[in-house]
């Protein structure tokens, strides 16, 4: 989403007040995400078919929307997308803190350290993202982002192994 308006104004030869107005409709769309998470856990679907999925559906959207020739609509779309399936993630996570924590009153704690994890994502990754862009073009930039997702897909699986392993008697 950091890259949105510069990949918008660049790319695309968006106007920047128009490449702001579509990225704050994209970035809205995350909470979308957000709510859905809550509903398809409520609904029963596991917290790891939450959190593999959104990883791989990310990851497609992340092809398409660095890839070369795709039309500009198109990317967008998908822009829009990944926005709102990212959002369903952090609601798996929350939710498996109070299994996952060491203890109930550990709780807390869990929580910041998972929010710390993001947070080292948001610092990190923009200048990783424009130092590969500069280096090898908009699509090097799919790259880590396919690689982050991988990271996170496998981060579900193991935290689902995990959770059946602490759950079973």
């Amino acid at each position: 989403m950091g890259f949105l308006p510069t990949l918008q104004v660049e790319r695309l030869g968006m106007a920047t007040s128009t490449a702001a107005i579509v990225t704050a409709g994209v970035a809205t769309a995350n909470i979308v995400g957000n709510q859905m998470s809550g509903w398809l856990l409520r609904r029963g679907l596991r917290r790891v078919t939450l959190i593999v999925g959104a990883s791989l559906s990310m990851a497609f959207c992340a092809a398409g929307i660095f890839a070369d020739g795709m039309p500009d609509l198109a990317r967008l779309a998908l822009a829009a997308i990944y926005s709102a399936v990212i959002g369903v993630i952090p609601g798996a996570l929350f939710t498996a803190l109070p299994v996952h924590a060491p203890r109930p009153e550990l709780v807390g704690a869990s929580t910041g350290l998972m929010l710390q994890g993001s947070n080292i994502g948001t610092l990190l990754g923009p200048p990783i993202t424009g130092a590969l862009v500069t280096a090898g073009g908009w699509s090097a930039a799919a790259w880590l982002t396919s690689i982050a997702l991988g990271v996170t897909a496998a981060s579900g699986i193991f935290l689902h192994r995990r959770e059946r392993r602490r759950l079973q008697p």
